[in-house]
């Protein structure tokens, strides 16, 4: 009897043992690939698992620092930027530049969507607005040390970046701000009268992060597991790719927009929108004497976007009709004739208060190259040609001589 149970449990034993071979290989496996991909670069699986975001005391949500975003593939760097250098104290003879934006200015490829059109994936840090500038400064400038440092956060409006600037950034001793952005302040007019910051709250608290069961648990099976971190890498990070079809179906589609639909339903909501501009460009003057103040200067550069640009490569005619068949009335409306009136109301500001200012969207509009590759974000000619604008007008500025 003894010896039949003894039998029993060995032949357990040994099944158990075969069955569990295949996930002990698996987990040794991925344990070796993950040591070569991110381990020896200092990284940990429950850190990488993380995502990319966090929790922020003052500006809502923010950047994981010394993690690497899974998607994209850049380093967010000590303190969160995209770079694949840690910042370092501000040297002697050194100009500080940060770069502040939502994605548009961070350096993001297509919306996954629309990647099935342009085929652009996420790139590298090397072709960002922030690297072009680097070095194009840094070629004009002999004797001045130049930092242009990634200090944008995808989806991020004026009052964050404000709140990113009194926590953190002023400390790091910057002597110029670049404000790239506009884009995601535009639709919130059309919310009527709002308390920003808790609307906001509200929406980080509600995001995918935090809500999503699914992503939730696969996160922290991906933070347990060699094996479920590779897995999970793979789903939560899957892209599309470029589809001729697709971009042949949008290339040739009809145009329908209707402008007096438009002009219409700007009138009908002028007075929201109004209210929500008047707050924005409090927000923006607030900005400016805090900087002031701080003997910082800070150049103003609105986002530009895909729909109001008059030159559209075919491939851009692609992406704008595909745009159109996903919008709504108010927000096809805020990427025409809304967002028309903003730059407008930002000229006016500008040369009334002698800013440091550039229209991008002027400038862009006078291209006839490929500058995006979905409704705001830029192709690497975009990039490139922000980056040489934004050189131009800071050597007219002529804040660097004398450092």
């Amino acid at each position: 009897m003894k010896t039949s149970v003894r039998k029993k449990a060995i032949f357990w034993i040994i099944l158990l043992a075969i069955a569990a071979l295949p996930i002990v290989l698996c987990e040794t496996f991925f344990y070796i690939k993950f040591r070569n991909d991110y381990g020896k670069q200092g990284y940990t699986k429950s850190h990488l698992a993380q995502g990319r975001i966090q929790d922020s005391p003052h500006s809502i949500y923010e950047p994981i620092p010394n993690t690497i975003n899974l998607k994209s593939g850049f380093r967010q760097n000590n303190y969160g930027f995209r770079d694949e250098e840690d910042t370092q104290p501000k040297k002697d003879n050194e100009f500080r530049v940060f770069i502040l934006g939502g994605s548009g200015a961070i350096g993001q490829g297509a919306m996954q969507q629309f990647i099935q059109i342009s085929g652009q994936q996420e790139y590298p840090s090397k072709y960002t607005i922030s690297a072009y500038l680097e070095e194009k400064l840094r070629n004009e400038l002999s004797g001045v040390h130049v930092e242009v440092i990634n200090a944008a956060v995808s989806g991020y409006k004026v009052h964050q970046e404000y709140s990113a600037y009194l926590g953190l950034l002023r400390n790091l001793d910057p002597d110029l701000l670049v404000l790239i952005d506009g884009y995601n302040d535009i639709f919130f007019p059309l919310d009527g009268k709002f308390n920003v910051n808790e609307l906001d709250r509200g929406a980080w608290e509600n995001h995918t992060y935090k809500t999503n069961i699914t992503y939730r648990y696969g996160m922290w099976l991906m933070s347990k597991s060699y094996t479920f971190f590779y897995l999970g890498k793979l789903l939560f990070t899957s892209k599309y790719e470029y589809e001729e079809d697709i971009y042949n179906k949008w290339l040739n589609a009809p145009n329908a927009l209707d402008t007096t639909a438009l002009k219409a339903r700007f009138h009908e909501k002028f007075a929201e929108i109004e209210y929500g501009l008047d707050d924005l460009f409090k927000r923006y003057e607030i900005f400016r004497r805090t900087c002031e103040v701080d003997s910082v200067d800070i150049l103003f550069c609105p986002q530009p976007l895909l729909a109001i640009k008059p030159q559209k490569t075919e491939m851009e005619v692609s992406l704008y009709n595909y745009l159109l068949s996903e919008l709504g009335e108010d927000e096809e409306m805020c990427h025409h004739t809304a967002y028309t009136h903003y730059l407008s109301r930002f000229d006016q500001w500008a040369a009334r208060d002698s800013l440091n200012y550039l229209n991008l969207q002027t400038e862009i509009d006078k291209s006839s190259d490929q500058i995006f590759v979905d409704y705001c974000h830029l192709s690497f000619t975009g990039n490139e040609l922000v980056a040489d604008l934004v050189k131009d007008k800071i050597l007219e500025m002529g804040i660097v001589s004398g450092r």
